[in-house]
């Protein structure tokens, strides 16, 4: 099983950008679906837990998507260098997972310099068609 973080802004679509809010959704949910979304267990790490409850982060995703969520990453210490990893490895020491992990997310400040766990995005258009490519392939070399 490969447990894989997904961040929202600047993956899902273009950072803040609320006219054209989970564009990218769709074409995510093709590759995952292709990459085998049954080898797969999503956790939310995005900035949007702190405001919305699960329920509600959960509305834009398919009913198949949805089933594959296991929740949201725990908050951490606002003062921590690297706070996405940290939050993301609390989440994997809490839940007893050992298994390898994947954080798709725009913002690589948040992760240690040549984190081999991110799969950084540009974050310019959320995803794109090429980052989906190469996404796939490292989602299949990870659940061999």
């Amino acid at each position: 099983m490969l447990t894989i973080f997904l961040d929202f802004d600047g993956v899902l679509h273009r950072e803040s950008d609320f006219w054209h809010e989970f564009c990218r959704l769709p074409a995510l949910e093709q590759t995952l679906e292709r990459a085998g979304l049954d080898q797969l267990e999503i956790i939310l790490s995005t900035t949007w837990r702190h405001r919305l409850p699960l329920a509600e982060l959960l509305e834009p995703f398919s009913k198949k998507l949805k089933m594959r969520v296991e929740g949201v990453t725990p908050a951490t210490p606002a003062n921590t260098e690297y706070q996405r990893w940290e939050e993301c490895h609390k989440w994997l020491n809490d839940n007893r997972r050992s298994g390898p992990w994947l954080a798709i997310d725009d913002t690589a400040l948040e992760f240690p310099a040549g984190c081999a766990n991110l799969f950084h995005v540009t974050g310019d258009n959320g995803i794109s068609d090429g980052e989906l490519v190469r996404l796939e392939e490292t989602i299949a070399r990870l659940t061999k």
